[in-house]
């Protein structure tokens, strides 16, 4: 099984139900590169670390600490983070992580089951025509500091981003012990009659939109794998993005526009102990949303994972029952619906 994770976290965040086995799986991480020149971005910042550098080496060792105690293979593909390329991903992208997905299904002899992003999360709003696009926030680090502002030395750098990043971990933390939640459906005038009150959630904390680099890497991987009828093909909801908008459209577009059969799955996980992997990623636990409190705290993840099973289903060549010449030459091209027996025992042994 090959379980395609868009960025160091989300395999660990979404798919903890087909990673919780003894069988080895390959994790293969598609953007895991920093920027050729240092940026400092908001994220990177908030996340505690002084540029993208250090960010690029400690998520990495993140990474490979969240799965010390698995038997499964990590693999990194070595692109460029979003934040980092200022453009949406292009043909050099693609072409890279088309190449590695089909190496490593023909390395499989074309049968086996690979785990994409379902595209959880709402609709980004859309760029204004025209508009320059640019990392999210990024500057670059120059001789003369950000944005030609006096360069601060790293020490003092570091030490900003560890108090920023502290500051947003004590908010989530005292959050998710406060007496009072936010009912749902209240108005502001009942709220002040109650005369409840909580810490706001930081501005970054809002319910996430979809994100750019998962939407590509579904859609690239679910087109170079139509040729591979031996595939099934499991689309993953991903954490946290599914706490605003779950990934029901997306996934019912995908059946509607393509001859597959889609199954829905919903799997109960071990939320202690996705909690510890989760947990191993401490520099994103203040910057992700969760509604709950914190990622690295079972109470603070959802109880089941939701999964869709897609099935290629090679055409069928049908010979109509006629007599005339006419139909006799026609041939009909038939979807065949049903899974392979081999293939229903391999899934019923990931799902267990």
């Amino acid at each position: 099984m090959l379980v395609i994770s868009p960025h160091l976290d989300d395999a660990a965040l979404s798919t903890h139900a087909l990673l919780d086995r003894t069988e080895p799986a390959d994790v293969m991480t598609v953007f895991t590169a920093g920027p050729r020149r240092t940026l400092w971005t908001r994220w990177d910042l908030l996340s505690g670390f002084a540029d993208s550098d250090e960010a690029a080496s400690a998520r990495l060792e993140e990474e490979h600490r969240a799965f010390s105690d698995s038997p499964h293979r990590l693999h990194h593909l070595g692109l460029m983070d979003r934040q980092y390329r200022g453009h949406p991903a292009g043909a050099t992208e693609e072409t890279a992580l088309v190449d590695w997905v089909r190496a490593w299904v023909d390395g499989h002899d074309g049968v086996a089951v690979v785990a994409i992003p379902a595209i959880a999360g709402t609709l980004p709003r859309p760029a204004s025509s025209g508009q320059e696009e640019s990392p999210a926030g990024a500057v670059e680090l120059t001789a003369n500091g950000p944005s030609g502002l006096p360069m601060l030395p790293r020490p003092l750098r570091l030490a900003a981003a560890r108090v920023v990043w502290m500051m947003l971990d004590a908010a989530l933390r005292i959050r998710s012990a406060w007496p009072f939640t936010r009912p749902a459906g209240r108005t502001a005038s009942s709220r002040r009659k109650g005369r409840q009150r909580w810490p706001a959630i930081p501005k970054l904390r809002q319910p996430p939109v979809s994100h750019e680099d998962h939407r590509f890497v579904r859609d690239t991987v679910w087109k170079a794998l139509q040729d591979f009828h031996g595939v099934t093909v499991v689309f993953y909801e991903e954490l946290p993005y599914s706490w605003s908008l779950g990934a029901d459209s997306e996934v019912r577009r995908i059946s509607e526009s393509s001859s597959v059969h889609i199954d829905e799955k919903r799997i109960r996980v071990d939320r202690v102990a996705k909690s510890r992997r989760v947990g191993a990623y401490r520099s994103q636990m203040p910057v992700l949303f969760s509604p709950h409190g914190p990622l690295n705290r079972p109470s603070g993840l959802p109880a089941e994972e939701r999964y869709w099973v897609a099935r290629f289903a090679p055409a069928v060549q049908v010979t109509p029952v006629s007599s005339t010449a006419s139909s006799a030459s026609q041939a009909q091209q038939v979807p065949a619906r049903a899974p392979r027996p081999g293939r229903t025992r391999t899934l019923n042994r990931v799902s267990a």
